[in-house]
């Protein structure tokens, strides 16, 4: 049993490793040899405007879970990934599919979980899974 909880947690740290990788591999990638001044120009802006529409989207994690019932939870669900970025709802999907299997308490109801994640944001129920892994 042991060793199946260790296979498991160390799936889910792959699972956020591949995805905190994937955004920066995107921005290690180098401006392309041909590329004109005012080419790498529009793309800096471009990737200003980019960024600034990743900080909105980032708001996502800090909007409350309304766990009150299963619709209220998965409606609550669906506006955090509208303001989210997909990085960063992959890795909240990624933690609430742990807590539904490790955390006891939940017996494997996501009614049950959306019960205790309630009034969470996000980003807390990400960082309760971080602190349950160390």
């Amino acid at each position: 049993m042991k060793t199946l909880l260790r296979i498991n947690g160390f799936i889910l740290i792959l699972c956020l490793n591949v995805a905190c990788a994937d955004s920066t591999e995107e921005a290690a990638q180098p401006v392309a040899e041909g590329a004109t001044a005012a080419a790498a120009d529009s793309t800096a802006r471009d990737s200003g405007a980019d960024a600034t529409a990743d900080a909105a989207k980032a708001n996502g994690m800090l909007m409350p879970i309304d766990g009150s019932s299963l619709e209220a939870f998965d409606a609550s669900l669906a506006e955090i990934k509208k303001n989210s970025t997909t990085t960063d709802y992959t890795t909240l999907e990624n933690a609430i599919e742990y807590l539904l299997v490790y955390d006891l308490s939940a017996k494997r109801s996501r009614a049950k979980l959306a019960e205790r994640l309630n009034g969470q944001t996000g980003q807390q129920v990400i960082e309760r899974v971080e602190s349950r892994r160390n």
